[in-house]
């Protein structure tokens, strides 16, 4: 996953991921654009990702950040 994530433009998430700095993590998931959004669906679906990028499509951008702030235990977006 972080080479894939460091392989399709996603540096600051790869190193994040790498380090478990997950305040960094929590940084880049809240400031996702509707457009990285997508490029990571796609990015998921072309390499062996597909239930989660079926996932991603279905819940949305704001569904997988409220999912990822609980999972942080933050229950609110910025």
């Amino acid at each position: 996953m972080i080479d894939m994530m460091r392989g399709n433009g996603f540096e600051s998430a790869a190193k994040a991921m790498e380090n478990r700095d997950f305040a960094a993590m929590n940084d880049f998931m809240n400031n996702l654009t509707d457009e990285q959004y997508n490029q990571m669906i796609e990015m998921m679906s072309k390499n062996g990702y597909s239930g989660m990028a079926d996932m991603m499509k279905s819940i949305g951008r704001g569904g997988m950040l409220d999912m990822h702030n609980s999972m942080m235990g933050r229950l609110n977006r910025k």
